[in-house]
């Protein structure tokens, strides 16, 4: 089963949506509802790249082996800040590294693979060529 452009657009407008209200937040300087966004976001992109991976046979083999890259990390993420926040004492960098900035560049990082994911398929119907499609 192929994924569907209509998803893959309908997973960006989304992720987009989430990721500027985590932004306007962050600029704020409301950092609890941040923490709640994040859990949301990760939750939901965790989930959209499970069953990507398990459900769906994509054009571009380079997409599959990103998105279980991406997989595996916010899994080894998600690993290690369970363990070390109950090893390490409190740290207010540590802490704000791995529960704010991490959590970020994760979250900006799987949108950054939706939409090149989204753009390649695009190229794809359109029947022209690009330079993971060989």
């Amino acid at each position: 089963m192929k994924i569907r452009l209509s998803f893959l657009k309908f997973d960006l407008v989304l992720q987009s949506l989430l990721l500027v209200t985590n932004l306007g937040f962050l600029f704020s300087g409301q950092y609890f509802m941040i923490f709640l966004l994040q859990i949301l976001i990760a939750a939901y992109q965790v989930l959209v790249s499970a069953l990507v991976n398990l459900l769906s046979y994509n054009f571009i083999p380079l997409i599959i082996r990103l998105r279980r890259l991406h997989l595996v990390l916010s899994m080894t993420y998600l690993t290690s800040v369970f363990i070390l926040s109950r090893l390490l004492p409190w740290s207010w960098g540590l802490h704000v590294s791995l529960l704010l900035v991490l959590p970020q560049l994760i979250a900006l990082a799987y949108w950054g693979l939706t939409w090149l994911d989204y753009r390649l398929k695009i190229r794809y119907l359109e029947r022209r060529p690009t330079i993971f499609s060989y």
